[in-house]
């Protein structure tokens, strides 16, 4: 698992992630510049910082390159912002609310990663920053094979369907409105056992604050590193 929460694979390409961001290339550089500037950080130091070469950040800095996302995530945490940070006008408000509201409308399902493990996921909480907690909505199918491990603990709950969940060697049949919360350090997998998928509501808790979008994340908890 990489930096303490689980190995990255990217849901969605960084154009269609950034969708609905008003920030452009250029004001994003020119944050890059401005942070970097007002931290004092020589490009040498920055360097060291982020892991990348002196030239690629001057490229990046020039407009001759725009980083790929997983690089951007990089560099905000070498200047210590949140990604978010370059996607808003006003970050200090967006960073600062306590509170979120999603409506039913304007969820975005999670669709690229069925190409890795059959799953569709629905985040719940995409728009709250520094959050403990990662809650989903899943679509489960018969067929998933995936196993999972992490460091952190998960609840779920089934809204539709009924789900066979195999847990240290244990075999659960979990049918509508009952639900389990686990240990993410035991792996475990599930399926459904109806040619339908089914449907479950599952919070994912991180023992370290979620600092961004889920699209950021990568693949929540498969343990097998990939990419």
């Amino acid at each position: 698992m990489t930096e303490g929460f689980l190995f990255v694979i990217y849901w969605e390409t960084f154009k269609e992630w950034r969708k609905g961001f008003k920030m452009n290339d250029v004001d994003i550089i020119q944050k890059i510049k401005s942070l970097r500037s007002e931290k004092g950080f020589s490009l040498n130091q920055f360097s060291k910082l982020t892991g990348l070469s002196k030239g690629y950040l001057s490229k990046i800095e020039n407009a001759v390159k725009f980083p790929p996302l997983s690089t951007l995530n990089r560099i905000a945490t070498a200047l210590g912002v949140d990604l978010t940070y370059f996607f808003t006008q006003d970050p200090v408000s967006e960073l600062d609310r306590k509170i979120v509201v999603v409506r039913k409308e304007d969820r975005k399902k999670i669709g690229d990663e069925q190409q890795v493990s059959g799953i569709t996921r629905i985040p719940l909480a995409d728009k709250k920053f520094g959050r403990n907690m990662e809650p989903f909505i899943i679509e489960l199918p018969a067929d998933h094979q995936e196993v999972y491990q992490f460091a952190g603990e998960e609840f779920h709950l089934i809204l539709e369907g009924k789900v066979e969940l195999s847990y240290g060697g244990e075999r659960y049949i979990l049918k509508e409105g009952d639900c389990a919360y686990l240990d993410g350090d035991i792996p475990y997998t599930g399926r459904s056992l109806t040619k339908k998928p089914a449907k479950i509501l599952m919070i994912h808790y991180d023992y370290k604050k979620i600092s961004g979008d889920p699209f950021t994340r990568g693949v929540i908890y498969n343990n097998r590193k990939k990419g």
